[in-house]
């Protein structure tokens, strides 16, 4: 439970850097001088300085702004799909050769973290008026209707951009594609928008996990605190904006990309092992509210296939995430040794 807390909370971490480095890639087509240097700088740490701001503003108001958020993000999507896929060319949607064992775990890897996440709406499910009804429902949904919409998207960029393996902005592109440079301008400003979003969620949700570890007496108690007026937990947050900037700041699209899919992955494995040794407990599965039908075949093939995915990675990726796990298990498992020893970090 710790190494999973743990590796959800770098996950979103490196998700944030992960998105904020693509937002500065879609920004530069405004201003092609912010994509590097001191400019880029600015942008990464007053963007995330906002996004604090706005996530120590309670749940509450953070919902009612993730919401509105979501809209536009959808509605671009939704209109992309509507303007691009009529004017797709479908006779290049063809397969010439079958793609490699390796091109399909790197592909993989890569879809995965477009579906990464999708729990999340589960981190503030204490803060919710029903979640044992709303939650389920709410992700099978989700998950259903955003596989639909990426694969719409998917066959879109296809059909109407040939150069997609080397295009940087591929929405933006194939839309100038289609409607010339103005459509393309205003996708650009949806697509930032999207991703402001996206960030704006990642930060609301992973800053709840070092508030539940404190909760649990695995981090000192100063991260449990909550803010009399909003109730948010604004310690947690800070400091979750801060490493969040600071990962941004100094690593790469790719690069976080696939750290944080691989620390995600270690957490699904976990978790999915989890429910096979909690369902043969006596009593577990009378005392569960919600229980997935064939729930121990559906977690063992999970496992299977987020092993599959993980073979993918490079050594020094996976170097990456295993010296962040003990990183995570040596600082929560010192707190708590010095604390039964008498210490004064509580």
């Amino acid at each position: 439970g710790c190494l999973v807390g743990w590796l959800s909370w770098i996950s979103r971490l490196f998700s944030f850097a992960t998105i904020a480095n693509l937002a500065i890639t879609y920004a530069g087509g405004f201003a092609p001088n912010i994509v590097s240097g001191w400019p880029r700088a600015a942008c990464i740490v007053i963007g995330s300085a906002l996004l604090t701001y706005l996530v120590l503003s309670g749940v509450r108001r953070s919902a009612v702004l993730n919401n509105a958020l979501t809209a536009c993000k959808v509605l671009l999507l939704g209109g992309f799909v509507a303007v691009c896929l009529p004017a797709a060319d479908f006779s290049q949607i063809e397969v010439t050769a079958p793609p490699s064992l390796v091109e399909w775990q790197t592909a993989a890897m890569l879809m995965a973290y477009a579906f990464l996440g999708v729990e999340s709406a589960m981190i503030t499910s204490g803060e919710m008026k029903n979640p044992r009804a709303d939650v389920p429902f709410a992700l099978g949904v989700g998950l259903a209707c955003i596989a639909l919409l990426y694969i719409a998207i998917q066959i879109a960029c296809i059909g109407t951009l040939p150069e997609l393996a080397s295009s940087q902005r591929p929405l933006v592109d194939a839309t100038e594609r289609v409607l010339g440079p103005t459509g393309a301008h205003i996708v650009n400003v949806g697509a930032l928008l999207t991703m402001l979003g996206t960030l704006f969620a990642i930060l609301m949700t992973g800053a709840r996990l070092p508030f539940a570890f404190a909760e649990q007496g695995q981090l000192p108690a100063v991260f449990a605190s909550v803010h009399p007026e909003s109730r948010a937990p604004h310690v947690a947050i800070v400091v979750s904006g801060v490493c969040a900037c600071l990962l941004a700041l100094y690593t790469s699209f790719l690069g976080a990309l696939v750290v944080s899919a691989l620390t995600r992955l270690v957490g699904y494995v976990t978790t999915c092992a989890a429910v096979i040794v909690l369902r043969r407990r006596s009593g577990a599965t009378d005392r569960a509210g919600f229980q997935v039908p064939a729930g121990v075949a559906i977690a063992t093939l999970a496992i299977v296939a987020c092993v599959w995915m993980m073979l993918g990675s490079s050594l020094t990726e996976a170097v990456v995430v295993v010296g962040l796990g003990l990183l995570g298990l040596a600082l929560s498992g010192g707190y708590v040794w010095l604390r039964r020893r008498g210490g004064k970090l509580a």
